[in-house]
C-alpha cells in the first residue's frame, strides 16, 4: 500500500526519508549564466571567399536567402542583393542596432560585433560577440516591420536569447522559416496544410556531441530546453547542420546524409493551435487553401529520411559545408549542397533536389580549408544515450503488487517513441507509446537534468486482441486502463528526468444515467532508473530536487576559506574575496527565490484566468466552434496551463523551504569571515575564528550536544516515540518523529534559526542552567488509515501540527519537544531523555 500524503507541502518530509535511503550520484548540469565570447570564425567559416562574387554555401559567417546574401567581416554584416555587384554595410551600420528610445522595453545598445548569422526566406537572424541574437525581417510575407532590428523573441513573452553552456560549442546552426513562399507542409498520410496566417521561425543548434539538436521557435519561450534526436535513434553523429523550412539537413564523417522537416509544430507539440490525429483520414482541402490550416494533421511526424550517397569518382572528397535552401511551395521544394571537389579535384558543390536521387557538380570558386574536408577516420556512430526505466503500477493510491512496468528507448527529448511493458507474474503485455512535450510558456534551462522534469501527453498504440489470451483479472485490468484508448489523443499524462517517468490516467468512463456520481479508477504508473520499487512519487522527486546545482554550490571551495584556528594579515585579500563571493552567492539564491514565486504567481494566475474562459466558452457551446480555432484552444489548454502551474508550485514550495535553511549558513559564513577582517581593521595581526563558527547544521548542533537519536514518548499521540536528526543532509535542521504504534506516523520537525542561535551563544553557558531552546514548525507526512477508513482521533491530532508553531528546550539531558496551542498555552508533544 503507498502511504497516502495529505499535506499540503507534500514532499518535504519525503524527500527526508527518502535521502536516507537513496542519494543520486549522477551530477546534474548546471546552467552557465556567465557570458561567453563568440569569436570570429572567418578562417573556417567563410568557404565561400572573402566578399565572394556568389554565396553558393550557406555557413555560420556567410549566408543567403530569397532576394539576399550575406558574410560577416571583422563583426559587420554586408549585404549583396540579388543581381547586384557590390557589397555594402547591411542598413548603413552592418550590425543591429535600436531604433526605439532608451526608454521603452526593446530598446538595446548596439553591440560591438557580430559572430554569425543565418538568413532564409523573409528573416535573417544574428549572434553577437556575448552570444546574444538579433533577428530581421528583410522580405514581404511576415506582419512584423521590415528592415527593423529586433534583440527580443519567442512567445507569449519576448525576451533576448543568449547561447548558454547547451549550445556554445555547438558544432553548426541554423534557421528556418516556414511561411508563405512554402505555403504548405504535407503530413504523414499525406495530407496538406496552409500555414495560417503567421507561421513560424526555427532555430536549431547541433550540439557538441553531433547526436543531439535544440532548437526554440517565435512561439516559444526563447530557451534551449527543448531537443531532438538525430538520426539513428541518436546513434549517428552529425559533423554539420543546415536548415531551411524547418527541414534539417545533416552529414556524418562518412559522407551520410539524412534529413527531415521537424518543428514544435509538425511533431504534434501544439494542440492549442493544432489539430492532431494519429489514424490516417484524407482531408479535402488542398494547401492552397488556407482552410487546410483547420484539418487534423497526421501523426507522428515524419522520420529522418537516408539521402543517397554522393557517388566519389578518382580524387574526389566531401567537406563538411553543407547548405539546404527552400525553392517552392510544399516539403520537397529544398535543394541541398555539399562543397567538395570533383573527381579530378576542381573545387565546387554537389546539388539535387530533396526527393532527387542523382547527384550533379557544380565547379565554382570556393575556399576549401583542409580541415573542413571530411574524415571518415572519425566515426559516424557512437552509442545513443537513452533510458530504461521500472517500477510500479498503482490503482486509486494502492500498489497493484503482483504488477510491474516498464519504458524503454526514452530519451528526454521533445517527441519520443518508446515501449511500454506491463507484467503480471509471467504475463505482460506491450504497447508503443507516443509521447510529446508539453508547451509551457515560461523560460527553462535544461528539464530532465536540472532538477525540473519534462511534462508529455501520451498517446498510446496497440491491439487490444493481444490481450485476449491473458489471465481474466489481467486482461480486466488492461481493458480498464487501455480498453478504447488506441490512437485517442493526448489520452495519458506523464512526466520524466534521467532518474524517473510517471504516467497519470483514468480508466474507462464509470458514470452513467444508473450511476451519475461513480468515479473512474485512477492510475499511476511510477518508474525509475535505479528500479527503486515501492517509492512513493513526491518522495523520490523530492530527493532529486535537493541535488540542485545551486544548492550545490553552498559547499563549493570558492565560497569557503581553508579551514584553521588562526588567520593572519596575509589572509585578508582571500577573506575579502570569499566574502565577496557568498555575497553573489546570496543574491543568486534569491534571485531564484524571487524568480520562482514570480513564475508561481504568473502560472496560477494564467491557469484560473484559462480555465475562466474554458468555462465561459463551455457554457455558452463556444468550445463547439471551431473558426476561429476556439474547439482547437480549449480542447487541451486548461491541461496545458494546470500542469504548468502545478510544476512550479511544487518548485516553489521545496525552494521556498529549502534555500532559507541554505541562506543561514551563508549569513554565518559572511559574518564570520567579516569579524576577521574589522578585526585586522583594528591593526590585529593574526585573529582566531569565532570558535562557534561551523559551515553545517549537524556541526552546530554538536556544539551544544544536540543528540542524534532519542527515546521517548509522545503525550499528543499517546505512543512510544523515537526522535532522529537529521544527519545526512546538511543543509536541513531539524529531526524526524516517528511514532511507534500500528499508525507509524512521521513528523518533521523544522528548527527555525538555530544554526544563528547557537553562534551567537556563549561558550561558557551551560546546558544544564542555560537550556537551548530553538522554535520550531512541524509537517506530518504519513497520515495512515485504519481498516474502515477512518482516521484515528490521535492521528487527526498529529496531522493538525502542520498549521502550527512550537518550540524544542534541550538541557543537555532532557530533550522535549511543545506544541503552541494558543499564544499563552502550550502542549508536549514528545519527551526524551539521552542516550
Amino acid at each position: 500500500m503507498i502511504i497516502r500524503i495529505v499535506m499540503k507541502k507534500t514532499f518535504r518530509l519525503g524527500l527526508i526519508l527518502m535521502f536516507s535511503l537513496f542519494i543520486p550520484t549522477a551530477v546534474l548540469h548546471s546552467q552557465n549564466t556567465k557570458k561567453e565570447k563568440l569569436h570570429d570564425l572567418y578562417k573556417t567559416q567563410d568557404v565561400n571567399g572573402f566578399m565572394p562574387e556568389q554565396v553558393y554555401i550557406k555557413t555560420m559567417t556567410q549566408t543567403y536567402c530569397k532576394n539576399y546574401s550575406f558574410v560577416v567581416v571583422d563583426g559587420r554584416i554586408y549585404v549583396k542583393r540579388d543581381g547586384d555587384e557590390k557589397w555594402i554595410l547591411f542598413l548603413k551600420k552592418g550590425l543591429p542596432f535600436s531604433e526605439e528610445s532608451k526608454r521603452k522595453k526593446s530598446y538595446f545598445k548596439t553591440p560591438e560585433a557580430v559572430r554569425e548569422i543565418c538568413a532564409d526566406a523573409d528573416s535573417l537572424f544574428a549572434f553577437d560577440e556575448n552570444g546574444a541574437m538579433y533577428n530581421c525581417y528583410i522580405n514581404s510575407g511576415t506582419k512584423e516591420k521590415l528592415f527593423v532590428w529586433k534583440k527580443i523573441f519567442g512567445f507569449p513573452k519576448k525576451n533576448p536569447l543568449i547561447q548558454n553552456d547547451l549550445v556554445l560549442n555547438k558544432r553548426g546552426w541554423g534557421m528556418g522559416v516556414r511561411r508563405q513562399d512554402i505555403l504548405w507542409y504535407t503530413d504523414i498520410f499525406g495530407n496538406e496544410h496552409h500555414y495560417g496566417t503567421m507561421g513560424l521561425e526555427t532555430i536549431y543548434f547541433l550540439t557538441e556531441d553531433g547526436q543531439h539538436i535544440r532548437f526554440t521557435d517565435s512561439g516559444l519561450p526563447p530557451d534551449f530546453s527543448r531537443s531532438i534526436r538525430c538520426p539513428l535513434d541518436g546513434k549517428f553523429v552529425a559533423e554539420n547542420i543546415s536548415v531551411s523550412g524547418d527541414t534539417i539537413f545533416l552529414i556524418g564523417n562518412d559522407g551520410s546524409m539524412y534529413t527531415r522537416l521537424i518543428d514544435f509544430d509538425t511533431m504534434g507539440c501544439d494542440p492549442m493551435f493544432f489539430k492532431y490525429t494519429y489514424d490516417y483520414s484524407a482531408q479535402k482541402y488542398k494547401g492552397t487553401n488556407y482552410l487546410s490550416n483547420y484539418s487534423e494533421w497526421g501523426l507522428p511526424a515524419e522520420g529522418w529520411k537516408k539521402q543517397e550517397d554522393i557517388p566519389l569518382l578518382g580524387i574526389a572528397k566531401l567537406t563538411r559545408a553543407i547548405s539546404i535552401a527552400q525553392n517552392g511551395q510544399g516539403n520537397n521544394a529544398r535543394e541541398l549542397r555539399v562543397a567538395g571537389t570533383s573527381e579530378t579535384g576542381k573545387a565546387g558543390y554537389y546539388f539535387k533536389q530533396l526527393n532527387e536521387k542523382n547527384w550533379s557538380f557544380k565547379p565554382v570558386k570556393l575556399d576549401l580549408s583542409e580541415e573542413i574536408f571530411l574524415d571518415n577516420t572519425k566515426p559516424s556512430e557512437l552509442p545513443k544515450e537513452d533510458y530504461a526505466y521500472k517500477g510500479y503500477l498503482s490503482k486509486n493510491d494502492t500498489t497493484l503488487s503482483e504488477y510491474t512496468c516498464s519504458l524503454k528507448n526514452f530519451s528526454l527529448t521533445s517527441e519520443e517513441k518508446s515501449i511500454l511493458t506491463i507484467t503480471r507474474n509471467k504475463e505482460s503485455v506491450s504497447i508503443v507509446v507516443y509521447p510529446i512535450e508539453m508547451w509551457t510558456y515560461v523560460l527553462r534551462y535544461n528539464p530532465g537534468y536540472d532538477g525540473s522534469a519534462r511534462s508529455y501527453f501520451l498517446t498510446a498504440e496497440f491491439d487490444s486482441k493481444k490481450f485476449d489470451g491473458l489471465s481474466n483479472d489481467f486482461k480486466n485490468l488492461l481493458d480498464d486502463m487501455f480498453g478504447d484508448k488506441n490512437h485517442k489523443l493526448f489520452a495519458f499524462n506523464a512526466e520524466a528526468t534521467n532518474k524517473y517517468f510517471q504516467i497519470d490516467f483514468t480508466g474507462k468512463e464509470l458514470r452513467s444515467l444508473s450511476s451519475p456520481l461513480a468515479k473512474s479508477n485512477k492510475y499511476t504508473m511510477f518508474m525509475t532508473t535505479d528500479g527503486a520499487a515501492e517509492i512513493h512519487p513526491d518522495v523520490y522527486k523530492g530527493s532529486l530536487v535537493l541535488t540542485q546545482p545551486l544548492i550545490q554550490e553552498a559547499s563549493n571551495s570558492d565560497l569557503l576559506m581553508p579551514e584553521k584556528e588562526t588567520y593572519t594579515i596575509r589572509d585578508r585579500s582571500e577573506l575579502l574575496k570569499k566574502v565577496e563571493a557568498n555575497e553573489n552567492y546570496k543574491a543568486k539564491v534569491q534571485n531564484e527565490i524571487d524568480l520562482t514565486k514570480e513564475y508561481e504567481k504568473k502560472t496560477d494566475t494564467s491557469r484560473w484566468g484559462y480555465n475562466a474562459i474554458d468555462l465561459l466558452t463551455t457554457v455558452t457551446f463556444l468550445n463547439k466552434i471551431d473558426f476561429p480555432k476556439i474547439k482547437t484552444m480549449t480542447s487541451y489548454g486548461s491541461e496545458l496551463m494546470n500542469t504548468n502551474a502545478e510544476s512550479f508550485a511544487r518548485l516553489a514550495d521545496y525552494k521556498e523551504w529549502c534555500y532559507p535553511h541554505i541562506l543561514e549558513i551563508v549569513d554565518l559564513r559572511i559574518k564570520a569571515y567579516s569579524e576577521i577582517l574589522e578585526d585586522f581593521d583594528g591593526d590585529e595581526i593574526s585573529v582566531k575564528i569565532n570558535p562557534r563558527f561551523c559551515n553545517t547544521f549537524p556541526e552546530y548542533f554538536k556544539l551544544v550536544d544536540l543528540p542524534t537519536s532519542v527515546d521517548g514518548f509522545s503525550s499528543s499521540a499517546d505512543s512510544k516515540a523515537q526522535l532522529a536528526q537529521i544527519t545526512f543532509i546538511s543543509y536541513v535542521p531539524g529531526f524526524l518523529l516517528q511514532l511507534q504504534d500500528e499508525t507509524n506516523t512521521t513528523v518533521l520537525i523544522e528548527l527555525q534559526n538555530s544554526a544563528k542561535l547557537i553562534y551567537s551563544r556563549s561558550s561558557e553557558q551551560q546546558l544544564s542552567d542555560h537550556p537551548f531552546i530553538v522554535p520550531v514548525t512541524f509537517q506530518t507526512v504519513f497520515v495512515p488509515t485504519d481498516n474502515s477508513g477512518e482516521k484515528k482521533t490521535t492521528v487527526a491530532k498529529i496531522e493538525n501540527l502542520s498549521s502550527k508553531k512550537g518550540s524544542l528546550v534541550w538541557d543537555g539531558q532532557t530533550l522535549s519537544i511543545s506544541v503552541k496551542n494558543t499564544p499563552f498555552t502550550s502542549v508536549e508533544l514528545f519527551r526524551g531523555n539521552a542516550k
